[in-house]
Parts: structure tokens; C-alpha cells; sequence
């Protein structure tokens, strides 16, 4: 459901670091996609432990940059 929320409210293709938001959504929803319809396939795959934990260190990385990123933006002055 979170994949899919991110890819209705934040699809934008254009260049620069957004991108990552809408690949994040995309990749959660299929992620969804193939516990709910590959689940037996999905405990195998997940009985790699050292898989698992490369992919949380990728995404905890991916995580804490979009985490700066959004925080740290720069206000954009108008009219001040």
C-alpha cells in the first residue's frame, strides 16, 4: 500500500535526486506485488540472511540521504 501511495502522489521522471522518491515507491509496490502473489517463493528467497542484510544497509542508505535531502532544502524566496 505505501509503494502505492508514493507512485500516485509522487510520480515525477524528471532528473535530480526526486527520482529516488518515485523508484522507492515503484520498487515497494512491486515488492508488494510479489509477497502477495509469489509468497512461498518470497520465504526462500528471504532464508538468505546475508542478502537481506546488504538490502537493509542499501536501504537504511537510501533512507538517511532522502531523510537530509528533505530536510535540508533550501527555501526558495519569491517576492521577500
Amino acid at each position: 500500500m505505501a509503494g502505492l501511495s508514493i507512485v500516485r502522489v509522487h510520480n515525477l521522471w524528471m532528473g535530480g535526486w526526486p527520482v529516488l522518491v518515485t523508484l522507492v515507491g515503484w520498487l515497494a509496490m512491486f515488492l508488494g506485488l510479489f509477497r502477495m502473489f509469489a509468497a512461498g517463493n518470497y520465504q526462500h528467497v528471504a532464508q538468505n540472511t546475508t542478502a537481506l542484510l546488504a538490502l537493509e544497509i542499501v536501504g537504511f542508505a537510501v533512507g538517511m540521504f532522502l531523510t537530509f535531502k528533505a530536510c535540508s532544502r533550501e527555501r526558495k524566496s519569491g517576492s521577500d
